[in-house]
């Protein structure tokens, strides 16, 4: 017979504090005024991914602490998201085309692995706007 115990999360999360960066609302505004000029998505779907509030989830892991580096966070979790919704939006190009999503992923990679040669790629600027943070 196995025994499965299950450690108790609600508990050990109740032990956790809670809070929100305190500048939660301006590093939003800024982390979304850089992400806008990249102009990477419709006006119509910018206003669905500000309902998303990428900011405030960022704000939230990151609750204490400077700015630049609550900025980083949020930058990244705003990349992250729109990248992997880019891949899954039945719209989009990547989602149809396996060896073009394979070639945006190596892409993207490529920003990681070899930042020192990274040049970003006009089809894919989702690319550029991460290597700024690398």
């Amino acid at each position: 017979m196995t025994i499965l115990r299950i450690p108790d999360l609600a508990g050990a999360i109740s032990q956790m504090g809670t809070g929100i960066h305190p500048d939660e609302v301006e590093v939003t505004q800024e982390s979304n005024e850089w992400f806008a000029s990249y102009n990477l998505m419709s006006q119509p779907r910018w206003n669905e991914m500000l309902k998303m509030k990428y900011g405030r989830c960022g704000a939230r892991i990151y609750p204490s602490g400077d700015k630049k580096r609550l900025r980083i966070a949020i930058d990244w979790l705003t990349l992250v998201f729109n990248y992997d919704d880019l891949l899954d939006d039945a719209t989009s190009d990547l989602t149809h085309n396996e060896s073009g999503a394979a070639e945006a992923s190596k892409i993207m990679l490529s920003v990681l692995s070899d930042t020192d040669n990274f040049q970003p790629t006009p089809s894919l600027p989702v690319a550029a706007a991460f290597y700024r943070h690398v």
